[in-house]
């Protein structure tokens, strides 16, 4: 059975990804890694047991003894208590040891899909609970898709770190936050309730998760967002009556708890079905969220209007004339000026054009001036109909086309 792509909460998440009203930062967990052979907390619980199980049978212990404490930490249902009582029981050498050899990822594994996935939608940045740096590979292997060779590099930091590294929130520079540390460096890790209640009781670190939740759009994934390690931070900023907008939960998990639990704490679930482990319908997913990505040259390419060849360079009108028309009319007027001084094959054109904006720059600043009113929302051949965002540089509209009945996306752009 493929994903259903008519759920309400997917086209939500659709929109702003397409629309790129709101940056996106992705929260993910151990999902995202297992089809790399990574341990899930469970899986990898299991493993410590027989490590502590073996090494207590080799020393002079009583049996008894011994299925008493296996029993005993295998039944404890919080993982980080059960963590931090292996790691006192194993001993800190054998502890690392195990660790690191149950997070090693040969080079030669496949980084699993969903990870690139994620950094082909361009989000902002990853909130990673992962000690296993697929999330930095991933990162690497799509740069070079695009680049040719990885030479962008994202500011990459461990949680106990993110209190000093809170301005790449406001940097362009996508960000890798190893929440839990990364497995060649121990001093990081966040496996233990006391090594969390360390982190989760930092108040810079409590700062730098609320400006993420607040700034940007979190999607999660590979995790469980009621995990208090991730989503528990969005209760607590519930609990305080702080409007953080919508989020998203993309899971397969189908119980009414769960959602009840999202639905209050600000987040919207988007379901699919695993079959044996296998997350066909995750890979259709994002599948789908990537086709209606545009590409890069879409992007940046101009928008080109359709040039009505009115005037020539020389019969444009005074300032004062000018002024007397309404903006769009004004748009048009300068846009086909300008366009006609630069599309000349001369050495002079830019000289030209640099007067002309001295001349007219009385003119080029109104021609800047947009609005949804009936009568002035004409932007060129499009009708404005709806804004959807706005930063220190312009602002994004749905709009109408001339040419089609469809709706498009633009930002509004000056003479010139």
């Amino acid at each position: 059975m493929s994903f259903d792509k008519t759920q309400p909460s997917y086209i939500s998440l659709r929109d702003i990804v397409t629309e790129r009203t709101r940056s996106i930062v992705a929260w993910v967990g151990s999902g995202l890694s297992t089809p790399a052979g990574l341990p899930t907390w469970a899986t990898l619980k299991r493993s410590l047991l027989n490590d502590l199980k073996s090494k207590l049978l080799s020393m002079d212990v009583d049996e008894r003894r011994v299925e008493k404490t296996i029993n005993s930490i295998s039944n404890e249902t919080n993982n980080w208590i059960a963590f931090g009582r292996l790691a006192h029981e194993l001993g800190d050498a054998s502890f690392k040891d195990a660790i690191r050899r149950a997070l090693n990822v040969p080079d030669r594994i496949d980084v699993p899909s969903t990870y690139t996935n994620l950094w082909r939608l361009k989000i902002r940045g990853m909130l990673n609970l992962n000690l296993d740096r697929l999330a930095t590979r991933a990162f690497c292997e799509v740069t070079y898709e695009n680049e040719n060779n990885c030479k962008v590099n994202p500011n990459e930091f461990h949680g106990i770190r993110a209190k000093s590294l809170a301005h790449v929130l406001s940097n362009p520079k996508p960000f890798i936050a190893n929440l839990h540390g990364v497995a060649d460096e121990s001093a990081s890790w966040v496996l233990t309730y006391e090594s969390l209640k360390q982190l989760t009781n930092d108040d810079g670190y409590k700062a730098f998760i609320q400006t993420c939740i607040l700034s940007n759009t979190v999607l999660f994934v590979g995790i469980s967002a009621d995990d208090q390690a991730a989503g528990g931070y969005l209760e607590k900023l519930v609990n305080m009556d702080v409007d953080i907008g919508v989020n998203y939960w993309i899971t397969d998990r189908i119980d009414i708890a769960t959602d009840k639990w999202a639905e209050k704490n600000g987040i919207r679930i988007i379901r699919y079905k695993s079959h044996d482990s296998e997350h066909g319908d995750l890979d259709e997913l994002f599948s789908d969220l990537l086709s209606y990505i545009p590409t890069d040259e879409i992007i940046n390419k101009p928008v080109i209007f359709s040039s009505k060849d009115k005037y020539n360079p020389d019969d444009l009108p005074e300032v004062s004339d000018i002024m007397t028309l309404g903006s769009n009319d004004i748009r048009d007027l300068l846009n086909s000026h300008a366009s006609r001084l630069l599309s000349n094959n001369d050495v002079n054109s830019y000289d030209k054009y640099n007067d002309f904006c001295i001349k007219y720059d009385e003119a080029i600043y109104r021609a800047w001036y947009t609005s949804l009113s009936p009568g002035n929302n004409k932007l060129f051949d499009y009708t404005l109909v709806e804004e959807l965002g706005r930063g220190a540089f312009g602002k994004i509209y749905k709009v109408y086309s001339v040419y089609s009945d469809s709706i498009h996306l633009t930002p509004p752009s000056p003479a010139g």
